[in-house]
């Protein structure tokens, strides 16, 4: 076979005449034998190496052969090229299908909602979707990427779609090297002798955050290659692992791939800070549009744990996009000042990556440290940096100064400086920072300036920066006249990208009621366009006219030309319209049949409108019969992708009481062998039936029965279904069995579905033990998503009155969290506790541990556990101490924490004085939260006797804010300065006030404001 294939003459694959035999040949000499299950087994490391080696060779050959194919200049028929692509693309979706199912289980790691017999059926799907063909097909997709796509890339499949033929082909071969590597792994992992460092190093990884999978080895002359995947949520990383032969030394290469945002400059950044940090080099640093790579060399000179931590933080910020504050500390963990030092060190440093990491490290910490002068200074001298990179990060720094109302002349001029940059990135950073400062009333000469001519580039990015600053300005008052010259010369103009450029100027002007007329015509001549952007910007522009009742006979016109054309994305956006007319009570008879037409479509998008089409249809009260029709028709078409849109288009059906009788005749027509996806959407309808409290029975039964299915997707449908039910109290015991496999089993989203089943369960009085056991195997495991679900469930027992020891021995780790979101929950836990009279001690310990948190929330929630502490008479010298601090805080939820805190101080008779003094230093902030707390503060002060001339004034001023909350609060404190002989000729202008009509929430309060004056004969 090694010799077949390497003397196999991939040209004959040039020849279009020959195809057909070509195949045959190709499917007999090689796929059969690939393919058979006597090839797939090997019975020793030698024989796996052997094979493995030669799938590999082969695979390189199928891919040579279908290039040979695509390149062919002997096609006369560009179609026929097309299909045999196509057909060849098939045959090798069918060998991936039989290698993937030949890997156990646990080899390949799989995105939880993109199982591999998931995955595999929606790639057939799309590619089978692939039915109008065109030129573009043999080009890539500008924004695909391969390998956030493949096959193990651990991503959310349905971003990265493949949409060009050359898409497929490309992720097929990628597809079927990872298979590969996955065979490599299985017949050779855990048989190799490892050096010990390079075997520490990979240890280390596998005690990490996040779950690794050993993807492929590779034995080369200079070392040993370990190809690593890491899962992360809707992304993925790569690691390679080297070790290398000449000095015995480890290095940790890096990938992360998906659409980019900002996560790629905060990696690098925090690279950078850690690679210092534990004295190791990093290098090779290359980022894109979608990936960004770095090499972090000899790393086994760091420690277990903090291989682990950098891996695991790494992946975090890959997944949130932020860089947290325990991050950060990470890196001062032995040495104290090491990051103020860092910082100081890598402002001045010559090396650009440095220079832009510790840019963009100040923007991340620029809210929390508020050290706005030295990130001014190091933003100002970033932006005359000659490296481009730098200078984008200074700007994107100085907008974020811009955005908390900081520097901005030192912005005005640094905006001046990088105007007009021929670096694109630098450019669109500039435009921002324009836009930042147009909306503080700054800049405008420059800004409409650098808008015109951004709006003249040929780059679509700086284009539409230009376009949304047009935005910012004519939301400021600015350069309206402006605005409607440049859009009508760019109607006339002939530059590429200039007539739909004019389409979005419009759009903006005509959401300020600006050049209508205009805007109509250059929306009639977009829409009647050959090309497809231009009918699309026409359409949203005729969207934005029809959503204020104008230009209706033109875009009815349009909507009926544009819904006959080819183009998927044209016939969704003509659909959209159909909506807005169908709400101005137009084109009802063509929307209807534009929305039966749209729902037969087996393209998703426009399915997928059309089902949305019909939703303003059935508010006219119109298309029920039409819907239910072809809801029948696609149900009998047996084709998976039509019943997917007929289960969904009967889902809005029932939603509005019809159709009740057809879904569940269908439903029960429905084999329990269909599609899988068929299966999930049949199991949503069931749900909508449940909720009209029909279908009980069998809905049970389903739910039960796909439960026991290992496709995800299928469990966590049966999971929500169960929770339809338990809404109507139905199907308690299996619902509770149910949930205790899905919080048991590995998919985070079927964990989050059960542990809300259990929760529900609780507070209807049941599933107590079960709920209790899985709130402690939640704990117990390491992520922190799984632990908020534990504590959650802790807290609904809790409030049950049950498991309140388990509660109060877990919410002492709150101390160990690192994670916010998690920290909040143990807070909210812990304040359940308390309220019921347990975990004082703990939450004395928490208070003083968080007193100095510089987190706002984490801030905040420290003050409601010493305002509950307080409540109870306890704490109080803790209380006055932190109510004082943080009453002086910048943040405007701290403060308000401070005056509640204040509040329950007062009610114990204590820090009357001072809390009079913190209402003084409130009652100017025009804040609500602060309002809100300050009326409250008010109303325990004057019962002490205290702060009568504020409470009256603040009073006074609420009462006349169109806020109900506000309302009650100053009818309570009025009756509180009636009840102390204060205030009665205003408090009898408020009752007049209210006489004009109170709603039910402001009745109460008003009602004893009345009684208060009433006896007092006022």
């Amino acid at each position: 076979m090694k010799a077949a294939l390497a003397s196999y003459d991939v040209s004959a694959w040039e020849n279009p005449t020959k195809f057909e035999q070509n195949r045959k040949k190709f499917d007999d000499t090689f796929l059969k034998y690939f393919e058979s299950n006597d090839f797939l087994q090997h019975k020793t490391v030698l024989h796996a190496m052997a094979a493995t080696s030669l799938m590999e060779n082969f695979v390189e050959t199928f891919d040579l052969s279908i290039k040979a194919l695509k390149g062919s200049q002997e096609y006369k028929n560009p179609e026929e090229k097309l299909r045999h692509f196509k057909t060849r693309i098939e045959d090798s979706l069918g060998l991936l299908e039989k290698w993937a199912l030949s890997v156990p289980a646990g080899h390949i790691v799989y995105h939880s909602e993109w199982p591999l017999q998931v995955y595999l059926a929606t790639v057939k799907e799309l590619l089978a979707a692939k039915i109008e063909l065109t030129d573009v097909d043999l080009l890539p997709s500008r924004d695909f990427s391969v390998a956030a796509a493949s096959l193990g890339a651990g991503t959310s499949f349905e971003r990265h779609f493949p949409k060009t033929l050359e898409d497929f082909f490309t992720l097929m071969h990628q597809s079927l090297n990872v298979v590969n590597g996955a065979l490599v792994q299985l017949a050779i992992a855990g048989r190799l002798d490892l050096p010990e460092n390079f075997a520490q190093v990979f240890a280390a990884l596998q005690q990490g955050q996040f779950r690794i999978v050993l993807t492929g080895i590779q034995m080369r002359s200079d070392g040993l290659l370990y190809s690593i995947n890491m899962p992360l949520q809707n992304h993925s990383a790569r690691l390679l692992l080297k070790y290398n032969l000449g000095d015995g030394s480890v290095d940790l290469n890096f990938q992360f791939m998906g659409q980019a945002r900002e996560r790629w400059s905060l990696i690098e950044a925090y690279s950078m800070l850690m690679s210092d940090a534990l004295a190791l080099k990093v290098s090779d640093v290359k980022s894109s549009e979608l990936e960004i790579q770095l090499t972090f060399k000899s790393v086994h000179r760091a420690s277990p744990p903090q291989i682990a931590l950098l891996a695991g933080n790494l992946g975090e910020i890959a997944n949130s996009e932020a860089i947290s504050a325990d991050m950060i500390d990470d890196a001062n963990t032995n040495q104290p000042t090491f990051f103020q030092t860092w910082m100081q060190k890598a402002g001045r440093s010559e090396d650009p990556i440095k220079f832009r990491s510790a840019l963009n490290l100040y923007g991340v910490l620029l809210k929390r440290d508020k050290n706005y002068s030295d990130a001014e200074q190091m933003a100002k001298r970033g932006a005359q940096s000659p490296d481009t990179a730098v200078q984008e990060s200074a700007l994107k720094l100085m907008t974020r100064l811009v955005d908390e109302s900081q520097a901005l002349d030192a912005a005005e001029g640094v905006a001046r400086l990088r105007a007009g940059s021929e670096d694109i990135m630098v450019r669109y950073a500039d435009l921002l920072l324009l836009a930042s400062l147009a909306g503080r009333q700054r800049a405008y000469a420059l800004a409409i300036e650098e808008a015109k001519m951004a709006l003249l580039s040929e780059n679509e990015l700086v284009q539409s920066s230009g376009i949304q600053l047009f935005a910012r300005l004519l939301n400021a008052g600015q350069a309206m006249a402006l605005g409607e010259q440049l859009a009508a010369s760019f109607t006339t103009s002939e530059r590429p990208g200039s007539k739909f450029v004019a389409l979005c100027l419009y759009g903006q002007l005509v959401g300020r009621d600006l050049a209508l007329s205009e805007a109509e015509d250059a929306a009639k001549k977009g829409a009647s366009s050959s090309d497809p952007k231009l009918q699309s910007g026409a359409v949203m522009l005729f969207r934005q006219l029809v959503t204020k009742g104008k230009a209706l006979n033109a875009a009815e016109e349009a909507a009926n030309r544009i819904s006959t054309y080819r183009d998927p994305a044209v016939k969704s956006m003509a659909i959209s319209l159909f909506g807005d007319l169908v709400r101005q009570k137009r084109a009802l008879a063509s929307a209807e049949a534009a929305a039966i037409e749209g729902v037969m479509s087996e393209n998703q998008q426009v399915s997928g409108m059309a089902i949305s089409l019909f939703q303003p249809l059935f508010e006219q009260n119109i298309a029920y019969d039409s819907a239910e029709k072809a809801a029948r028709s696609m149900m009998a078409s047996g084709v998976a992708v039509q019943q997917r849109t007929a289960l969904r288009l009967l889902g809005t059906l029932v939603f509005r009481d019809k159709a009740l009788a057809l879904s569940e005749e269908l439903l029960a027509r429905l084999p329990p062998s269909s599609d899988s996806l068929v299966q999930v959407e049949a199991m949503g309808l069931y749900g909508g039936l449940v909720d009209k409290k029909l279908a009980f029975a069998i809905s049970e039964q389903i739910a039960s029965r796909h439960m026991n299915s290992e496709i995800p997707s299928e469990q966590r449908a049966a999971l929500n279904l169960f929770l339809s039910l338990i809404s109507k109290d139905q199907a308690f015991v299996t619902a509770e069995q149910a949930a205790v496999r899905g919080i048991m089993g590995r998919d985070n989203v079927a964990q989050r579905t059960a542990s809300n089943i259990l929760g529900n369960l609780v507070s209807k009085g049941r599933a107590y033990e079960s709920a209790e056991k899985a709130a402690m195997a939640c704990l117990a495991r390491k992520e922190s998503g799984s632990q908020r679900m534990g504590v959650n469930l802790l807290n609904s027992l809790a409030e049950k009155g049950r498991a309140l020891a388990v509660a109060e021995a877990a919410v002492s780790k709150i101390l160990e969290a690192r994670d916010q979101s998690l920290r909040d929950e143990y807070f909210a836990l812990l304040l359940s506790l308390v309220n019921q009279g347990h975990g004082y001690t703990t939450a004395e310990r928490v208070i003083k541990a968080f007193a100095a948190s510089p987190d706002p929330n984490t801030y905040s929630n420290s003050l409601l556990l010493a305002t509950a502490l307080v409540n109870k008479n306890l704490a109080l010298v803790e209380g006055e101490e932190l109510a004082h601090k943080a009453i002086k805080d910048s943040d405007a939820s701290v403060r308000s924490g401070a005056l509640t805190l204040y509040a329950g101080l007062v009610r114990q008779g204590r820090a009357l004085d001072e809390a009079e003094d913190a209402v003084r230093r409130s009652v100017a902030d025009n804040d609500p939260q602060i309002q809100n707390s300050l009326l409250s503060l008010l109303a325990n002060l004057v019962v002490h006797g205290k702060a009568f001339i504020i409470a009256e004034e603040v009073a006074k001023a609420a009462i006349v804010i169109s806020d109900s909350y506000r309302h009650a609060q100053a009818f309570s404190l009025f009756t509180q300065l009636v009840n102390q002989g204060q205030a009665l000729v205003a408090a009898r202008e408020a009752i007049n006030l209210g006489m004009s009509g109170v709603n039910e929430y402001e009745k109460y309060y008003f009602d004893q404001l009345k009684s208060a004056l009433e006896a007092r004969h006022f």
